[in-house]
């Protein structure tokens, strides 16, 4: 499906997120070291996810919270939160780092799915172009290089 341009710069990081969910799957079917895919799962958190769920919750969050989609802006945060968590028990070494890393490959391509399938698609059509505008308009002024 063709995303509006002012949503675009969020579906490239889900793109990204794509491919780093495929990696995670290769990696651990060839057995790498629990410890590379540690640092992994770190450096694709600290350049990628957090910076792309603060955007989709300080922009995208507020246009939901007064409409019939606070339910689908709910669950975005609860899988960010999941997200997050699977993240900090693979980073911190924790009992369950094994579990957690089978596990974040395929939360991350389903919450990905959700939002381009549902999130995004609700928002396009629920909410003015002026306010997409808007927000395409404070990605490319508040993301590093944009």
């Amino acid at each position: 499906m063709k995303r509006t341009r002012f949503l675009e710069p969020l579906s490239h990081d889900h793109h990204h997120g794509l491919q780093a969910a495929a990696h995670l799957r290769r990696e651990l079917a060839r057995h790498t070291p629990h410890e590379y895919l540690a640092s992994y799962v770190a450096d694709l958190w600290n350049d990628h996810l957090a910076q792309h769920f603060h955007d989709e919750e300080h922009l995208l969050l507020p246009l939901m919270a007064t409409t019939p989609m606070r339910e689908l802006g709910q669950r975005m945060v609860d899988e960010h939160r999941s997200i997050r968590e699977l993240v900090d028990r693979i980073v911190a070494d924790s009992p369950s780092r094994e579990e957690s890393l089978a596990q974040l490959p395929d939360v991350l391509s389903a919450h990905i799915r959700f939002e381009e399938r549902e999130l995004f698609p609700a928002l396009e059509s629920g909410v003015p172009e002026a306010t997409l505008r808007e927000v395409g308009d404070r990605l490319r002024l508040e993301r590093p290089g944009g």
